[in-house]
């Protein structure tokens, strides 16, 4: 393996039953999100990105992989063992990115792109910035307390350093997230002078959510998508300080 780009999907095919704060459970339900979204970036990723799964239910690899070479890819499959999610599925989705880390698996790629594996993203063609350098690409609230951790990347250095270990951090009863810990650890990177790189254009997530229990292909959702990329560009276009 010797590619630029690295894409992580996580992905919780059977979660336990002790997982708090999910809307849906049912394994083959969950696999066929996780199929169709591997599917499409199986379509939509160039050559020169690598694509990995990250599982950590014990569901077989071969589901995955028949996907992929169905479509000319070839996709490796880290099993994974669960390591907190009883504690919510944010801990068990920053294990996944701790133990791929681990497994050095990208050790030769420059970027790493990590998405939420029942989802892809429809723009990903337009979405994403320049990566001939080091930093990190992400949407962070104006607030600068939440990340979108759906879809995030960084190079390899900085998603090494900053976006492992983030289990210790999130107390979901304390309404202390994921996406919290990633916003945190983005400002971070940010200050010890890494870039940042923010999309062109807001990435447009297309899939399953199982926490909201519902799709983000509805309708409303393409209209939200548009009006956020409006007002994101004015935003970004003028020298508003906040």
């Amino acid at each position: 393996m010797d590619s630029r780009f690295a894409l992580l999907l996580t992905a919780t095919v059977a979660p336990s039953e002790s997982t708090p704060y999910l809307n849906l459970r049912d394994p083959q339900r969950r696999e066929a999100h996780y199929l169709e979204a591997l599917a499409r970036w199986c379509t939509a990723l160039p050559a020169e990105w690598e694509i990995f799964v990250a599982e950590n239910s014990g569901w077989p690899a071969s589901r995955f992989t028949g996907v992929a070479e169905r479509l000319g890819r070839a996709v490796h499959v880290l099993e994974c063992a669960d390591r907190g999610s009883q504690a919510g599925k944010g801990v068990g989705e920053a294990g996944l990115l701790d133990d791929f880390v681990a497994s050095g698996l990208a050790a030769k790629c420059d970027w790493i792109f990590k998405c939420t594996g029942r989802l892809s993203i429809r723009n990903i063609a337009t979405c994403l910035p320049p990566l001939d350098g080091d930093g990190v690409c992400a949407s962070i609230l104006p607030s600068l307390a939440y990340m979108d951790s759906r879809f995030f990347g960084a190079s390899r250095n900085v998603f090494e350093e900053y976006f492992t270990g983030m289990g210790a951090e999130i107390r979901e009863d304390d309404v202390v997230y994921l996406e919290h810990v990633a916003a945190r650890r983005m400002l971070s990177a940010i200050g010890a002078g890494h870039a940042f790189r923010p999309f062109p254009k807001m990435p447009y997530v297309v899939g399953y959510s199982a926490s909201l229990g519902r799709s983000y292909n509805r309708a409303i959702d393409r209209v939200k998508w548009r009006l956020r990329e409006q007002v994101r560009r004015v935003v970004v276009d003028r020298e508003i300080l906040i």
